[in-house]
């Protein structure tokens, strides 16, 4: 990792990032941009046809230009803010405030797309969010059409002394973009990483309608698919646990999001790892169902892997 974003307005949401990067197996040097924007609306161009004189003794409405100078200098300042308190607690990183104007997720995923960013950091609402459970707006679009992996990060106490990573496996290239993401950052000692692999169950209530021949082949599928995922999930627990990490496997069957809600909460995880996309969203684009959810229900914070 090289480069990261970090998406900085002062909320409560923003400011659990400064806490998350600490738990976050990131290098000593990185370049580290920290963004602030200003919200802004186009208005439309008034229509020279309903010009009117305006009255000698009105005050005159300061123009769009010197509004959005306005702006831009707000955000500015916010992010030098943000920068500052990264600059004192990661003195070898390389951090650049950035203040921009515009829409808020578009311009986050702009400056991350420019500086070829690695991981986009932000808080999982904004100001205006009500309760931990809920994803804010502008973290919903930005995990949806970010190019890069994003990290939500929710403010709560580490679960310990080192953290405990839940890793999500279903045998997709973004799953294993996610091991792989877990594997290559540097963790205290003691960190733990659990990887997960959840299967839906066959249709067991009603497996006894089907043929004989039918059903053979319907357990038959079910049986090799889970093998595979097996296998994929003790290459994954292999590769973590030669990078260092405590490295456990659990192979479960049931509905993906509700199961990987359930042990994030249960295994007390402090980051939830998953692709962005699943077997069932092959686009690298699309952020797929499971994946949705975990970003907006998580107990945890989430990082969303990308190729």
């Amino acid at each position: 990792m090289k480069t990261i974003v970090i998406a900085y307005d002062g909320s409560e949401g923003s400011e659990a990032i400064f806490t998350e990067l600490q738990h976050a197996g990131l290098p000593p040097q990185l370049d580290a941009h920290v963004v602030a924007v200003a919200e802004s609306w186009a208005a439309p161009a008034p229509d020279p046809a309903e010009w009117s004189p305006m009255p000698p003794l009105l005050p005159v409405a300061p123009s769009a230009e010197a509004e959005d100078a306005e702006a831009m200098s707000g955000a500015g300042e916010l992010a030098a803010q943000g920068a500052a308190r990264l600059r004192a607690a990661f003195p070898t990183w390389a951090v650049v405030p950035v203040g921009l104007v515009g829409s808020v997720a578009r311009a986050i995923v702009g400056c991350a797309r420019d500086v070829s960013a690695d991981v986009i950091f932000i808080g999982s609402h904004s100001r205006s969010a009500v309760g931990r459970f809920f994803l804010g707006s502008v973290s919903q679009k930005v995990v949806a059409e970010a190019e890069c992996s994003v990290r939500i990060c929710r403010p709560r106490p580490l679960s310990g002394a080192a953290p405990r990573l839940l890793v999500a496996v279903d045998g997709s290239l973004p799953s294993q973009a996610a091991v792989r993401a877990v594997a290559e950052r540097t963790w205290p000692a003691g960190t733990a990483a659990a990887v997960v692999n959840v299967i839906d169950p066959p249709l067991r209530p009603r497996l006894d309608q089907f043929p004989p021949e039918y059903a053979a082949e319907i357990r038959r599928q079910h049986q090799a698919r889970l093998d595979w995922l097996e296998a994929m999930g003790l290459a994954a627990q292999r590769e973590l646990a030669t990078a260092g990490l405590a490295a456990e496997r659990h192979s479960l069957e049931g509905e993906p999001k509700y199961t990987l809600l359930e042990w994030a909460e249960s295994w007390d995880a402090d980051c939830l790892f998953i692709g962005a996309s699943g077997l069932h969203h092959p686009g690298s684009d699309t952020l797929g169902t499971v994946a949705s959810a975990l970003a907006v229900r998580a107990p945890c914070s989430v990082e969303i892997a990308r190729l």
